[in-house]
């Protein structure tokens, strides 16, 4: 038996949580990696960034631990706007834009059996 192979659709969207976000920023850019502070949300109250790995996957970082307000820096423009849930709908919708025929082909295979 084999383990069937999952695939995966490119980019991605990576997710992780560090415990000093200040110090991941600082080092992403000291390594050439352009990024974007993505604000304060709720599930990383210690702020957001986020950059792109050098196969296109964009990857978040989030800090748990809230930050002083004072500590905060304020975004303005399009790094204000970011939102995960957002972006994810963004991805869900080219997907699907690729693949009409996919979705008509399942319906109509589903009504032909009950049918």
């Amino acid at each position: 038996m084999k383990p069937h192979l999952v695939t995966v659709e490119l980019p991605l969207l990576i997710y992780l949580y560090v415990d000093n976000l200040a110090v991941t920023i600082v080092r992403l850019t000291a390594a050439g990696h352009p990024v974007e502070r993505a604000g304060y949300p709720e599930q990383a109250p210690g702020g957001e960034c986020r950059t792109a790995d050098p196969d296109g996957n964009v990857v978040v970082f989030g800090q748990r631990r809230a930050v002083p307000g004072q500590a905060r820096v304020e975004q303005s423009g399009g790094e204000a706007r970011f939102s995960l849930i957002r972006q994810a709908a963004e991805a869900v919708s080219r997907r699907a834009a690729r693949r009409p025929f996919l979705q008509a082909r399942r319906f109509q295979r589903k009504r032909a059996v009950k049918g």
